[in-house]
């Protein structure tokens, strides 16, 4: 439970870090992403790891990539007329796009590390 609270936190101050202070913490959220995956790879991670929770986790990943898509699409329009706001916008979701799709990468692994320790402990 304790993991799926963190991700959940970690998930959402990168998703307010991307709308608002994008260019200063585009770095820090990479770390962020970083121990995040570190944390989750962590065998006494898996242990703990219900598939109630990844799916939670699989479901909040999967509504930061639909998030940022939509934003990413309503923008583009914007960014071709080049105003300030609008790509900064447009940036912070591509950020945020590609933060998402780390994260859904980072737990497929843990997912079918997971299902591998799982299929190893009922031999």
């Amino acid at each position: 439970m304790f993991t799926s609270v963190v991700f959940l936190l970690s998930t959402s101050v990168l998703f307010l870090l991307s709308f608002t202070v994008l260019p200063l913490t585009s770095s820090s959220a990479l770390f962020l992403i970083y121990f995040i995956s570190l944390f989750l790879m962590s065998s006494k991670a898996f242990s703990s790891i219900s598939s109630s929770v990844l799916s939670l986790m699989f479901t909040s990943v999967m509504s930061l990539m639909s998030t940022s898509v939509l934003i990413l699409l309503s923008t583009s329009a914007l960014f071709l007329m080049s105003s300030t706001a609008s790509s900064f916008i447009f940036t912070s979701a591509l950020s945020l796009m590609s933060t998402s799709v780390c994260l859904f990468v980072c737990l497929l692994k843990t997912t079918k590390k997971w299902s591998n320790l799982a299929n190893c402990s009922s031999y």
